[in-house]
């Protein structure tokens, strides 16, 4: 398994990193071994719009300051029926709740959104629902004390390739149907394992 990182501080990754190495080399990659890491701490169920799956999982230090994002993106093949995001990684789930641990000073955002094989799931609702969960943020960022100048998108698998469009969505022609008014920027991105050949170019890295 590999990740690869795009205009990604040192910072966020080593956090990131060193909250999975541990699973990673312990052999925990699978659904079944990850469901047996223990859950996250202190997650609050927020839904950024009106569907079942339009949900999240916030978590949060407790340092009272101003803190980065990162956002989680879970794979599973793009499809309904692989497991999602509390099977599928299960290393991003303990790597989510690592960050957003009181030591680490990072919140973690872990967002759902519908798949194809979902009711509307697929093209072009499965992108509209990311871009809805990114954007929520703006709505509990003063609340919450998030930093959205210092927002991060960490993606495993099918959710490599989603991350890698959530930051790719500024660059979107006013035509497309993907194309939203002020997408919030994302300031770097973790791809773990994510198909990228067909993002690279659209990316520009």
């Amino acid at each position: 398994m590999s990740a690869a990182k795009y205009h990604l501080s040192g910072t966020i990754s080593r956090l990131f990193v060193t909250s999975c190495t541990p699973v990673l080399c312990a052999g925990l990659a699978s659904a079944q071994s990850t469901l047996a890491l223990p859950p996250a701490r202190d997650a609050q169920t927020l839904h950024y719009d009106s569907g079942p799956l339009h949900f999240g999982k916030l978590r949060l230090p407790t340092s009272g300051e101003r803190v980065p994002v990162v956002i989680v993106v879970h794979g599973g093949c793009w499809a309904d029926h692989l497991p999602a995001r509390s099977s599928t990684p299960g290393l991003l789930t303990h790597g989510a709740s690592v960050l957003g641990s009181h030591e680490r000073g990072v919140a973690t955002w872990n967002i759902e959104y519908r798949r194809a094989g979902s009711p509307g799931g697929g093209w072009p609702n499965t992108y509209l629902d990311l871009a809805k969960a990114v954007d929520y943020l703006r709505k509990i960022a003063a609340k919450d004390k998030l930093d959205l100048s210092r927002v991060f998108v960490v993606g495993h698998s099918s959710g490599g390739q989603l991350a890698l469009w959530l930051g790719a969505r500024p660059k979107l022609p006013s035509t497309s149907p993907l194309h939203t008014i002020g997408p919030l920027a994302i300031k770097e991105i973790i791809d773990i394992d994510g198909p990228r050949s067909h993002c690279g170019a659209t990316l520009g890295i």
